[in-house]
């Protein structure tokens, strides 16, 4: 199984098709439910520390989750 954010290679286009996408993987064709990729901002990143005396949250890409919404979440989250 792939387990990532996505199938392309960081600063490279996403596949705009998921046949493109599996191609450019090299799965086979059982491997393809066709569809197309969702618009709009990717994923958001975010790197939680619990090794440190406090914990620590780094927003390392925002995305689709603004980062005034993890922010919250974090301080909310008891």
């Amino acid at each position: 199984p792939v387990t990532a954010t996505s199938a392309n290679e960081a600063g490279e286009e996403p596949a705009d098709t998921v046949t493109e996408a599996a191609t450019e993987l090299g799965l086979p064709d059982v491997a393809v439910v066709e569809g197309n990729r969702a618009t709009g901002p990717g994923s958001t990143f975010v790197k939680i520390d619990l090794d440190a005396d406090e914990p620590l949250v780094t927003i390392i890409r925002e995305g689709v989750v603004p980062s005034r919404d993890v922010v919250t979440w974090w301080k909310n989250r008891l």
